[in-house]
């Protein structure tokens, strides 16, 4: 959880501080006594966030620096002690709270396992109880962006904001109550699902829209896009590094520039298909323009997000909606039963048509990579095309063709140098030892067969793979035999492109006849680097080799690689 920490005592002496951690506490009955607002006295000392040190890894310190924490801390139980609360305004603590009272609502309607965590971040942007499996259907599905409460969600909530009091615009001074009413309640929503950058953007947009829309001042959506980035920046301006913010801006952009252009493109002669072909030009928009973003930070690619959005945004709107009458109506249980009946029986739904789009053929393209470069110039291509589509200037369609020559060499380069690598690299893994190999597009992942491979590690191997496009990994436990044209395994003695690598037992006493590169014993790795000396040489007239050696602690060097 997130903590404020405000006292520090030290020397008998009472430091007051302002600072952001995040706590991990050991399960125990009084965990549960903990909401929002507590106060904790610990005396465990908070350590700085540190990454695990391994190559290609979620830059997990990063993140958490964005957001102001810099330390975290780990409570066993008997460490704390609860409180109680504070009894100081903090409009975060307000917001948790009532949130947690409008999520309980759903729990007592029988909404419950993943069919409340799917609609708790529909509804309220609530998303600590999706476990990985949604996530993974959804991401699979190209329909996260409906877990994120967004411009979605905030605009379905004021078309029901239209619905209830539309009347009020016809009174005098009407249109200043509505405004005022609008407004009002969607900045209340904001307040009840976590101010999150994502719905502060859509919440600041859609107030500029109301505003001028009923005050007859009339707005140009790109200055109002840009108007809600800049007061959002000023605010917190490291929000320009959150993937979120990014991916918030960059969809909004495309579809307001794009979709007009796809939908009139074809014109139909039926609602049903011009309302079908219209949103199938929203989620083409948002694509095209997000594409590169989601290509650098997930490396992989839905296939089909244009036939998912056809499920997930009606279903968006319907969920939305229900969740919303549950919370209205739940002082007559007669009435939320029915309505959270029909609530479980559409997520139920939603669910499993999502799901089947994991078991279509090439549903999500994987193992994608590009460099920062890469990602800058495609971003450029992008750009460039929308000043083309504007000018029909040749100058800008000169401009793309010169991107992408650059995007293509340089992909052939990066390709070409994979093509001729070799290294061992020795991941700082969660799950005891585990040891990659690496030869051209070739590799192999060595792990001990009595430690289960922590998903965290194989995420970081994986992410590896993508970025030296390497080939599907053989994975072979560390004391077995194995032997093929690059690798030979037996007794703990690793014989790979040249390097002897022997783990487990001290070097002192395996047979002599092998000569090691690397020993690993546990978290410490010890490099014998051998040296030839012209100058000294033996009564035969050879070259005399001499030895040195240096020690790495994966636990605080983090992974160890050996190019050569």
């Amino acid at each position: 959880t997130d903590a404020l920490l405000t006292r520090i005592m030290t020397h008998d002496s009472l430091i007051s501080t302002h600072e952001k951690l995040i706590l991990y506490f050991e399960p125990d009955n009084l965990v549960g006594s903990l909401q929002p607002g507590s106060i904790i006295v610990f005396k465990t000392q908070p350590e700085l966030v540190a990454n695990a040190g391994n190559p290609e890894e979620f830059d997990y310190r990063g993140y958490l620096n964005n957001k102001k924490i810099f330390r975290q801390v780990y409570l066993k139980s008997g460490e704390w002690i609860n409180r109680g609360t504070t009894s100081h305004f903090h409009i975060s603590i307000c917001s948790e709270k009532l949130r947690h009272t409008l999520l309980n609502i759903y729990v007592r309607n029988g909404i419950r396992d993943e069919k409340f965590a799917m609609l708790s971040a529909l509804t309220l942007g609530y998303r600590d109880a999706l476990d990985p499996d949604t996530k993974k259907v959804f991401s699979s599905a190209g329909a996260t962006h409906v877990l994120a409460v967004s411009g979605l969600h905030t605009g379905i909530i004021y078309l029901v904001i239209g619905f209830l009091f539309g009347f009020v615009k016809r009174i005098k001074r009407g249109r200043l109550l509505f405004v005022l009413i609008s407004v009002s309640t969607l900045w209340f929503y904001a307040l009840v699902t976590g101010l999150s950058p994502s719905v502060l953007r859509a919440t600041i947009m859609f107030s500029f829209l109301i505003a001028g829309e009923n005050l007859r001042r009339p707005t140009n959506v790109y200055n109002t896009l840009a108007a809600s980035a800049f007061i959002l920046l000023f605010v917190n301006p490291d929000l320009v590094s959150d993937v979120g913010f990014q991916l918030s801006y960059s969809a909004v952009t495309g579809i307001v520039f794009f979709q007009p252009m796809i939908h009139n493109l074809i014109n139909f002669k039926y609602r049903i298909s011009r309302w079908t072909w219209a949103l199938f030009a929203v989620s083409l928009s948002a694509q095209f323009a997000t594409f590169p973003l989601t290509f650098f930070y997930f490396k992989q690619f839905p296939v089909y997000f244009w036939a998912s959005n056809f499920i997930v945004i009606p279903g968006a709107f319907i969920l939305i909606f229900l969740g919303i009458a549950i919370i209205l109506f739940s002082a007559f249980q007669s009435i939320s039963t029915v309505l959270a009946t029909v609530t479980n029986f559409i997520l139920n739904s939603v669910y499993l048509l999502l799901s089947k789009f994991q078991t279509l053929p090439f549903s999500v393209i994987k193992h994608i990579y590009i460099s920062r470069l890469q990602l800058f110039l495609l971003v450029s291509a992008i750009i460039c095309l929308m000043f083309f589509i504007t000018s029909r200037k040749h100058k800008y369609l000169f401009a793309i063709l010169t991107f992408f020559v650059f995007l293509v060499s340089l992909n052939t380069v990066h390709k070409i140098q994979c093509l001729h690598q070799n290294k061992i690299i020795i991941y700082n893994a969660r799950s005891g030892q585990m040891i990659h190999l690496v030869s051209g597009f070739r590799n192999y992942i060595l792990y001990r067969q009595e430690d289960q491979l922590d998903s965290y590690d194989l995420v970081t191997a994986e992410n590896v793979r993508t970025a030296g496009h390497l080939n599907k990994p053989v994975f072979i436990p560390l004391d077995s035999s194995y032997h093929d044209d690059l690798l030979n395994m037996k007794k703990g003695v690793i014989s790979f492109e040249g390097k002897n690598l022997l783990t487990g037992t001290p070097p002192q006493f395996v047979n002599e006849e092998v000569t090691p590169d690397i020993h690993l014993a546990n978290h410490w790795i010890t490099v014998f680097y051998r040296n030839r000396n012209n100058n000294s040489q033996t009564l035969a007239g050879q070259v005399q080799e001499t030895k040195t050696t240096k020690k790495f602690n994966l636990k605080k060097d983090g992974a160890f690689t050996l190019n050569f």
